[in-house]
């Protein structure tokens, strides 16, 4: 191989590879949803747990939210419905509300149109949506991936300038407990997650650790049944990843 030819491999093998290594370092917990029947008796319960929280205002449609944020951009959002819900999405948190707990994951980091890509190599079904601020992919309520969803923040969108501090000294989500099947696992392969730890379920089944810069994800089997795949568990750290509490949101 000539020195010429010899460069033009390495510059093709990088520009083919690099956008591959680093795709597995941008996907990351963005936030988790759980919905509840009274927004302002969650906000004390949770203050008094130590965390800071920043109610958010009635939207058009209906929900109300509260937001409890971290230091690395994830946040863990407080959801309810006030009044009668005026669409399709506050109508869906309304008829959960009886159920409680966590909804849905968010998960962020890269470009709308890589996700797009994604998605119809794995045959998924979705939905594009797009605000000023923002752009979401979702699934159909029949989906595997109904439990997720993917949000890309437009650039002029910033968060706040200063981040709470929480008095139990919670800095960050350590992990997360979703349901769901190869399905999902499939999808999070795809993204570039590699599980970094398996343990066994059941004779046939295991249960998967993904890591993400904001926090991992562990993906717990569960066999489908009427209701649909939920968000199960948070467990928050430390700066050092140290668990300080976990959460049950069944």
């Amino acid at each position: 191989m000539t020195k010429c030819n010899k460069l033009f491999f390495v510059l093709t093998v990088a520009i083919v590879f690099y956008p591959i290594q680093n795709f597995a370092q941008e996907i990351q917990i963005d936030h988790i949803i759980s919905v509840f029947p009274d927004l302002d008796k969650t906000i004390r319960d949770y203050e008094n747990i130590g965390f800071s929280v920043k109610k958010g205002f009635l939207h058009k449609n209906g929900l109300l939210n509260a937001h409890i944020k971290f230091s690395n951009n994830s946040y863990y959002e407080l959801m309810s419905v006030q009044g009668e819900p005026k669409d399709t999405l506050a109508k869906f948190y309304k008829a959960n509300i009886k159920n409680g707990g966590g909804l849905f994951l968010a998960i962020s980091g890269i470009s709308t149109k890589k996700m797009e890509s994604i998605l119809t190599q794995l045959n998924q079904d979705f939905e594009v949506s797009r605000t000023n601020n923002w752009s979401y992919i979702t699934f159909p309520e029949n989906s595997d991936l109904a439990h997720i969803f993917f949000i890309e923040y437009h650039p002029k969108l910033k968060g706040d300038l200063k981040l709470p501090t929480h008095k139990n000294g919670v800095h960050k989500i350590n992990h997360i407990v979703i349901e769901g099947n190869d399905s999902v696992a499939a999808f999070f392969k795809k993204l570039g997650l590699k599980p970094k730890d398996t343990r066994s379920y059941s004779s046939t089944e295991s249960i998967m650790r993904f890591a993400t810069n904001t926090g991992d994800i562990i993906l717990l089997p569960r066999k489908k049944t009427s209701n649909r795949y939920r968000v199960k568990t948070i467990s928050f750290g430390d700066h050092n990843g140290k668990e300080i509490l976990k959460l049950n949101l069944q």
